[in-house]
């Protein structure tokens, strides 16, 4: 058998391989975690979601970039759905601004998989900055069949 013919065999092979009813998820790229008993919780605004937050390493860094780790569920006990779209924010209201960098929210496990607590999405904020002392309006804002809602706490930085 010829070298192009085992190339063509080849492709159309993993071709066919990756055919499927559902798309393939990228894997996450950060490992799947345990938060802390220090995690912060809270309820959404309609009491939709349960969501706990931590900063990476325990404490949030003085003005250096950090990564919030979250744990967020539905009270309901019923899966996020997939295409749930998530974002984290912060904001002073005092001084009517927000961060300085827009965080990268990245779904690193579900509950469709093996670790956290049962129905619990594990999810990392990449590129929080809290610039600033004083108070800040951390937000969570989970986006389902068209209706949005958010979960906030307030953080005082020092």
């Amino acid at each position: 058998m010829s070298f192009a013919r085992v190339l063509c065999i080849s492709l159309a092979a993993s071709l066919l391989a990756s055919c499927g009813d559902s798309p393939r998820a990228a894997a996450p790229s950060v490992a799947p975690f345990v938060l802390t008993a220090n995690a912060i919780e809270a309820k959404s605004a309609d009491g939709t979601y349960i969501a706990r937050w931590e900063p990476e390493g325990g404490a949030n860094p003085d003005a250096d970039p950090f990564t919030m780790r979250f744990g967020l569920r539905r009270a309901d006990g019923k899966a996020i759905k997939p295409d749930a779209r998530i974002a984290v924010d912060a904001e002073m209201p005092q001084h009517g601004h927000g961060m300085n960098l827009v965080p990268v929210v990245e779904r690193v496990w579900s509950a469709t998989g093996t670790a956290g607590a049962v129905g619990e999405e594990l999810l990392v904020a990449k590129g929080m900055l809290l610039h600033m002392t004083g108070r800040w309006v951390l937000s969570l804002d989970v986006g389902e069949d068209g209706i949005i809602e958010r979960t906030q706490w307030y953080i005082d930085v020092k």
